[in-house]
């Protein structure tokens, strides 16, 4: 590409985080919060073994006028001791406490397209009653909770 001297761009020159409910799902599954994905320059600033093979590489092109300069150091990691934390709310609880204003009601669960919902969680209630049958969500593309009179029963990631 160089000697073609042809344009690129790098997808992710450095790490990074999507915070809340940001990190969405593809078709096949869900997709984590970091976005760290061999990035050059780590999610927390460190160098990576990828932004050395890169710097090499600029130090070995021929005629370049700016070289590389030094290699910055990596911030020493610090350990913060034991960390006490309280639980909040359970997943349902949050729910309950802070209803959507914008609530749908179907015979079928809707896609978050169907109720212009861009990212996050969707709370589906259904009052069931108990026929022996098992119970299938065939279209979870991410996580999936189970609930049964408030108390959690399963919990999958789905593919």
């Amino acid at each position: 590409m160089y000697n073609l001297n042809a344009s690129f761009s790098f997808y992710m020159f450095h790490g990074g985080t999507n915070f809340g409910f940001w990190n969405g799902a593809e078709v096949a599954g869900p997709v984590i919060t970091s976005y760290d994905y061999g990035a050059p320059i780590s999610e927390d600033g460190g160098i990576t073994p990828q932004y050395l093979a890169i710097q090499e590489w600029i130090r070995k092109l021929p005629n370049w006028d700016t070289p590389p300069l030094a290699t910055p150091k990596n911030n020493t990691a610090k350990n913060y001791g034991e960390v006490t934390v309280q639980k909040f709310d359970t997943l349902l609880e949050s729910f309950t406490k802070n209803p959507a204003p914008n609530c749908h009601q179907s015979i079928l669960p809707l896609s978050f397209e169907a109720i212009d919902h861009p990212y996050g969680f969707v709370l589906y209630r259904k009052v069931l009653e108990f026929d022996g049958s098992n119970l299938t969500a065939e279209n979870i593309k991410d996580h999936g909770f189970v609930y049964i009179n408030d108390k959690a029963q399963v919990y999958c990631i789905l593919f």
